[in-house]
């Protein structure tokens, strides 16, 4: 995110722990961040989730945690970096051999912020999404956020994800949320790297098992797929899991595969 964008969500943050901002002189910005350090670090990550999860426009897809562009570790957006050939980042990410990967439901975060939506517009996720709530309000909403309100942007979205079927409709809202947020920046970061590349490794995975222990709350009964970090269950401690929690011969098979592979690609690219 930019600077400003980074400074705005430290204001949100300080005003959830208390702290109270008024945009002016120097001296303002100084007792604001005074109280701000004055929060313990459970303090500030236990209000967290809160300050971000509460947006001041209607929209249910804005991530507001990102690095900051700062000019000092980020000297720009890594993808002006990455447009550079003469640029030192350029450079030294095209010497490395890379993975890139996804699961094909990353979308499943959407369900740690749809519930208090549902409530706001009154209809029940467990059957799925309203094709009018999703056209008209979120959308709307995502075309409001990325592309400055576009209309053109909010219709193409709606033509492309909208279905009058409500099961089918809330599927298509983690297709568009796993496409815009995950699938195309792996894809563009793949194609930055594999670009004139002859001496060094790119690969993909796509990751479509689910996880015995999904992250996030319960999935509706329309939910398909392999929801965000399910393949880091098959990565770390898979065979640590309490005993209550199944785990099949054939999840054991694929972790043990998986950390060959990773293991393979870290000793030799």
């Amino acid at each position: 995110m930019t600077g400003r964008e980074g400074k705005d969500i430290s204001i949100l943050m300080g005003e959830t722990l208390g702290c109270h901002y008024r945009r002016g002189s120097p001296s303002e910005i100084s007792k604001f961040m005074q109280c701000m350090r004055k929060a313990s670090a459970h303090t500030i990550v236990s209000y967290t989730y809160d300050a971000v999860k509460a947006p001041t426009i209607d929209v249910i897809q804005n991530i507001p945690l990102a690095p900051v562009i700062d000019g000092e570790l980020f000297l720009e957006s890594p993808s002006k970096l990455l447009s550079n050939p003469d640029s030192e980042a350029y450079k030294f990410f095209k010497s490395l051999d890379i993975i890139v990967g996804n699961c094909n439901s990353e979308g499943s975060l959407l369900l740690l912020n749809i519930p208090r939506f549902q409530k706001r517009y009154d209809f029940d996720l467990n059957k799925g999404v309203p094709q009018d709530i999703f056209c008209g309000k979120i959308a709307k909403s995502f075309a409001d956020v990325y592309f400055n309100g576009d209309e053109s942007i909010k219709d193409a979205v709606c033509k492309e994800y909208g279905r009058t079927d409500e099961a089918e409709q809330a599927r298509q809202l983690v297709d568009m949320y796993t496409d815009f947020f995950f699938l195309v920046p792996s894809v563009n970061t793949l194609n930055y790297h594999a670009g004139n590349q002859t001496n060094h490794s790119t690969y993909q995975y796509i990751f479509t098992q689910r996880s015995p222990v999904p992250f996030g709350p319960n999935r509706p009964p329309w939910y398909v797929g392999s929801g965000h970090a399910s393949e880091l269950t098959y990565l770390f401690g898979i065979r640590d899991l309490p005993k209550n929690i199944t785990v099949t011969k054939e999840d054991l098979t694929l972790s043990d595969k998986m950390i060959a592979y990773w293991t393979n690609f870290a000793k030799n690219g």
